[in-house]
């Protein structure tokens, strides 16, 4: 997998996947906020607090990997982006 430019990923494959497009759509190749993903570092993902979502929900009372008891709340932001367009 290479980036050819701000706007181009280039993947190559070893075999026909004819599920790639269903590959590609999963959280591990969405793109996030790069300037707070380093500003948190290795901390990055790790709880509820250390996510960014700009979606309709996020992420609340989710404490770490270990943690099952978390629920997903309309995010306020979204919202007021949404509504004031």
């Amino acid at each position: 997998m290479k980036a050819i430019n701000q706007n181009h990923l280039q993947v190559k494959l070893n075999a026909p996947t004819p599920y790639l497009d269903q590959l590609l759509a999963d959280a591990p190749t969405l793109p996030i906020n790069q300037q707070f993903a380093k500003k948190l570092g290795a901390e990055y993902g790790n709880s509820a607090t250390h996510v960014l979502s700009d979606g309709p929900f996020k992420i609340s009372g989710w404490s770490g990997a270990t943690d099952h008891d978390w629920s997903y709340v309309k995010n306020l932001i979204t919202a007021l982006v949404t509504t004031s367009n």
